[in-house]
């Protein structure tokens, strides 16, 4: 008779066991690191807006949470198109302009399993985790 014996096939299903027990983690962390980046890459848009809106208005603009309009033409949005920030459903955008001459972006993760934790960018692009614990 011809075929494959139980052995092999039990071998077989162990071995693509632990091959998926050791990729999926890993794919889920690269999920993860490249919404991140599309968090540091909005944070850099809103940073270019903020200076262009401080060059026209001698100060940085200040957005509470909950209060982001980046479409608004009297916000940041007249200055860079931020449309990509208002439709990005993994974080929330928060500016807070300390003076004149500073101001710090908080990115705040809203799903997943990195619900709560931010990263901060400042008016230099200096960028800190925060609370963000997964390596980037």
């Amino acid at each position: 008779m011809r075929g494959f014996t139980l052995l092999e096939l039990i071998m077989v299903v162990i071995i693509i066991g632990v091959l998926a027990g050791i990729a999926i983690p890993q794919y889920l962390n690269s999920v993860e690191r490249a919404k991140a980046g599309k968090a540091i890459s909005n944070m850099t848009l809103i940073r270019r807006a903020q200076h262009l809106y401080r060059a026209d208005n001698s100060e940085y603009h200040d957005i509470s949470m909950g209060g982001w309009d980046a479409a608004s033409p009297a916000g940041l949005g007249g200055y860079v198109e931020l449309g990509g920030v208002d439709a990005d459903v993994d974080w929330d955008y928060d500016t807070t302009a300390n003076d004149e001459s500073a101001f710090e972006i908080t990115a705040t993760r809203m799903n997943g399993a990195y619900t709560g934790e931010d990263l901060i960018m400042d008016e230099n692009g200096m960028t800190a985790f925060g609370t963000w614990t997964l390596p980037y």
